[in-house]
């Protein structure tokens, strides 16, 4: 009997791609700016550095490469996974002028103190720089998610709104609203809030619903569900509201109570910068609402607020307060959630939060 050897004349699933290998070499090199700029100049690095950085100054481009290596091994989180990482590329201020020999053994050792190092490269290490690569692309990604956004909130300013059409929807009446803002990062202010409601149409058949925000938020609108869309901007009405208008691809029937979500992404730099030590999210309606739900999501927040309070203050009064305010707990929760089981009409009922 004859055996027929495997062919593997094809690619190896376990090499590194380009900036796999570019990191390798990264690693190798460490993080030190005048180490970087001599290794580029045997053309090792440049793929990452010139993905990091728009710039073509060599010590700006090193700069900007250790900054992005370092944030995205911090966003790896604890485990030996991140932590091999973060040795591996010695991210730490003292530890970036350990040569490569020492980091290489506390990167294997920071993923089990018992394995040798030859046998981390063989298991480990291609995991570790390919995570490293993911985190970095995902970095890039989000920053030029961010960039566009601020771009087109700070370059558009809302039209007037037709007055015919800033009504609000007398087709439905709402039932209960949910709000969960996300603040991400070093940002005080939020980075997007998810706005789910409970609706009860009063006529059947109807397509259309009003979303309305203060103009100062230059918010865009995204839609959390498959069966409704974002249909248009309409302007901003004489009160100083933004109106979006959505479309339900099947509309509600007459009597149906139905549930609904949105996103609301907020402009990174707003016109106005914000140099108070407050914040908000609070709705206000027409109509009464019989339940309201509001949180404060800081999981992924670098600064967390030091009081919270809940409030009720006539619309449109922000930021006085002439309504009654009750101060939470304090707590060491990093989601906090406040709840009323009414909300009156025209008056704001809200989370209320600031930094001492």
């Amino acid at each position: 009997m004859t055996r027929t050897v495997p062919n593997h004349s094809g690619p190896n699933p376990d090499a590194l791609d380009g900036m796999g290998r570019q990191l390798l070499a990264l690693a190798r090199t460490g993080l030190v700016t005048s180490r970087i700029i001599e290794r580029e100049t045997s053309k090792k690095l440049g793929l990452l550095l010139g993905f990091a950085s728009e710039s073509s100054e060599p010590r700006k481009q090193a700069e900007e490469l250790i900054d992005l290596v370092v944030k995205a091994c911090a966003e790896l989180g604890p485990g030996p996974l991140g932590e091999s990482a973060r040795k591996y590329y010695g991210t730490e201020l003292g530890e970036r002028e350990f040569p490569f020999e020492r980091r290489h053994a506390s990167a294997a050792c920071a993923w089990d103190s018992d394995i040798e190092v030859e046998s981390w490269d063989r298991r480990h290490r291609r995991e570790v720089i390919t995570e490293v690569e993911h985190q970095i692309l995902s970095i890039k990604q989000r920053e030029a998610q961010s960039k566009l956004r601020a771009a087109n909130a700070q370059s558009y300013l809302p039209p007037p709104a037709d007055p015919r059409e800033a009504i609000p929807n007398p087709d439905y009446e709402r039932l209960e609203v949910r709000a969960e803002t996300h603040i991400i990062g070093n940002e005080r202010r939020p980075l997007f809030t998810d706005w789910h409601y409970r609706d009860f149409a009063v006529r059947g058949g109807r397509q259309y619903h009003r979303i309305y925000t203060t103009v100062e938020a230059r918010v865009t609108i995204e839609s959390l569900c498959d069966f409704v869309e974002v249909e248009r901007e309409l302007g901003v009405n004489q009160y100083g509201y933004q109106i979006w208008v959505v479309r339900f691809l099947n509309p509600p029937e007459e009597g149906a109570t139905y549930e609904w979500s949105i996103r609301k992404h907020f402009n990174d730099k707003p016109d106005v910068p914000i140099d108070r030590d407050w914040l908000a999210l609070a709705v206000s309606n027409p109509n009464g609402i019989d339940r309201g739900t509001f949180i404060v999501n800081m999981e992924q927040a670098k600064e967390v607020p030091k009081r919270f309070a809940r409030f009720i203050t006539p619309k449109m009064t922000l930021p006085v307060l002439r309504g009654p305010v009750w101060d939470l707990p304090e707590s060491n929760e990093l989601r906090r959630t406040v709840t009323f089981e009414y909300l009156a009409p025209w008056y704001s009922h809200g989370i209320y939060w600031w930094w001492e």
